[in-house]
Formats: C-alpha cells, structure tokens, sequence
C-alpha cells in the first residue's frame, strides 16, 4: 500500500532516548491523572515508523499497527536493532485484527485525519479497550491557520473541491487527502464511546516544555501557542479550541465490566 501524501510518518532516533512524542505522551496523560496507572497493555495505532512504540517499550507492553508495510518493516528493523521488546503487526486502525477488551491504553496520534471512516476508527478503539480503558488522541484542528501537512495558508477551512485545487495549483498532490476535524467534530465522533478530557489548554500553556525541540521554535505553531498560553484562562479556553494547530485529548471509555 501506498503511503498517502499528506501522511508523514515520523522517522526517529530511538537510541537516545523516548523520543519527542514518546515522551509528550506521557507527561500528558500524567497531566490527565494517568501518569500512575500501570497500563498492562498498549496499543499504538498508526504507529508509522514506530517511533512513539520504540520510545514507551521499555515502559509498557506496547504494540504498533500501520497499514503501511514499509513502516511496518523499517520499524520491526529498528526493534530489532535496539533490542526493545515491542511488536509491530500491519494492520488498519479501521478494522482491528484483536478481540474485544484487550488494551489499557490506545494511543493515536496524528492518525484520524488520514482515515475515510473516522466513525468506525473510534468505534474500534472502544471496542479492544478494557472497561476504564484509556484513549489518548492527538488530531489537527481543521480551523488552524497554517495546514498542517501542506502547509498552505486556510488550506483545510476550504470545501473540499476548493481544496483540491489548491493542492494541485501549489504542485503538492492531485487532491487533499486528509480530513482534520473541528472541535465540534471531534467531540461528535468521541462523544458515543467516550468520556473527553481536552488537554490542549495544557499543552498551550506547557508548549516550551512539551516540543522542546529546536525543529519547533522556528515554526508558526510555537509562537502561535506561545500568544494563545499567555491569554486569561477563560479566554485561553475559547480561542485554544477554536485556533489551536491541534487538538489533544485523553479519553476514558464509555464501558462497564459486566
């Protein structure tokens, strides 16, 4: 399979440690009240080159599942490599290949504007979570002013033919293929299955902290945080939602042990 031009898996240096996202999955889920719960297992779905799997191995018994055999095999050869205990398996995030009630933890990050059936993705994730079971969730937000895999100015604010266009005026695809949503659509596709905690506040307020890296500091995003941190609470809340370049949430599933 062919790996989808706005996708961008994220290739990393394990060696040196978690890794960025790695370990800004954890601060935030212990910024959630999670960072003492011992998940027993974790899925991280659409694990592209593994980078958040090899970074929490040596913390959870973590799987990795990206439908992209490419991924899947440079991140089995980085495993191997590093000698960490993790699996990776090519698989759909829309359609699992695990039973019912599996995972602690599902991790997924920058992963749901890139799938056509965002529905049944969630759906899934509900159902191989144990009851209590926890979804950690990072997605774009559609309303951000610089779009975050083509880089152009409004590109995702665009219906989609308009966007299609744009994509192929600026040379970067023949069409837009990804589909990141608002706040409100995002709460509408959660909200059947799970109970939502927003973390983007934190983050805005944590950004120096949480993408510490110098690739950040010269980008729009970080001083588009850096202004949106420094705004009163009440404001922070309103225009977080509305102008932040991505959407984080920590969710607990909507599932009792019978």
């Amino acid at each position: 399979m062919e790996i989808r031009r706005s996708a961008r898996p994220v290739k990393t240096n394990t060696s040196v440690g978690e890794g960025n996202r790695a370990r800004r999955v954890k601060e935030i889920l212990a910024a959630a009240n999670y960072g003492d719960k011992h998940f027993d297992s974790v899925l991280d779905a659409g694990c592209g080159y593994g980078d958040i799997t090899l970074g929490l191995s040596n913390r959870y018994k973590i799987t990795g599942v990206d439908p992209y055999n490419k991924c899947i095999e440079d991140a089995n050869s980085t495993r191997k490599s590093l000698e960490l205990p993790c699996n990776f398996i090519q698989a759909s995030a829309e359609k699992l290949c695990f039973k019912n009630d599996v995972f602690d933890l599902v991790i997924s990050y920058n992963v749901l504007e890139h799938v056509d059936h965002q529905k049944e993705m969630i759906k899934e994730f509900s159902r191989v979570l144990n009851p209590g079971g926890v979804l950690f969730l990072c997605v774009p937000n559609r309303y951000w002013i610089l779009e975050s895999h083509y880089r152009l100015p409004f590109l995702s604010w665009l219906p989609r033919s308009l966007a299609d266009q744009a994509v192929r005026l600026a040379g970067k695809n023949d069409r837009y293929d990804a589909y990141p949503p608002s706040w409100w659509q995002l709460n509408r596709l959660l909200s059947d299955y799970f109970y939502v905690t927003d973390m983007s506040c934190f983050v805005l307020k944590n950004i120096s902290k949480l993408y510490e890296g110098p690739e950040y500091h010269n980008r729009f995003k970080y001083y588009g945080a850096l202004v949106l941190s420094n705004m009163p609470a009440q404001l922070l809340r309103i225009f977080g939602i509305m102008f932040t370049e991505a959407f984080i949430v920590v969710c607990r599933v909507k599932k009792v042990t019978i």
